[in-house]
């Protein structure tokens, strides 16, 4: 299971993170690397991004994957890390707002959502 969660790796630093739960277990964190700071956003007045040093393999049930977040999945290096490091699959966590980007968004969000 991921779950995105506001991770506090030290006392006052707070990181944009998924939790990785396997079998009831937590296994680890995986912070976003890329803070998008443009137009609505924001992040890295809230948030301290993760480096490449942060990035995992995970393995359930023989399956070896990664995930990344948002941002990160509109950067090759993420990605491109998680399969040097032997993920089969990459799950990507967004939940970023389509508004505008297709001219009519919110037409465009509840089209997809009746499919």
């Amino acid at each position: 299971m991921l779950v995105g969660v506001v991770e506090e790796p030290r006392l006052g630093i707070y990181r944009n993170s998924i939790a990785v739960i396997c079998n009831g277990r937590l296994e680890g964190f995986v912070p976003k690397l890329y803070l998008p700071n443009y137009g609505l956003f924001e992040e890295s007045r809230y948030f301290k991004e993760g480096d490449v040093g942060d990035v995992r393999v995970f393995e359930h049930k023989g399956l070896k994957f990664g995930t990344v977040i948002c941002e990160d999945a509109w950067h090759p290096e993420p990605v491109e890390l998680l399969a040097r490091l032997g993920a089969d699959l990459v799950f990507i966590n967004s939940s970023s707002p389509l508004r505008g980007l297709y001219g009519e968004g919110d037409i465009f969000i509840e089209s997809v959502g009746s499919h």
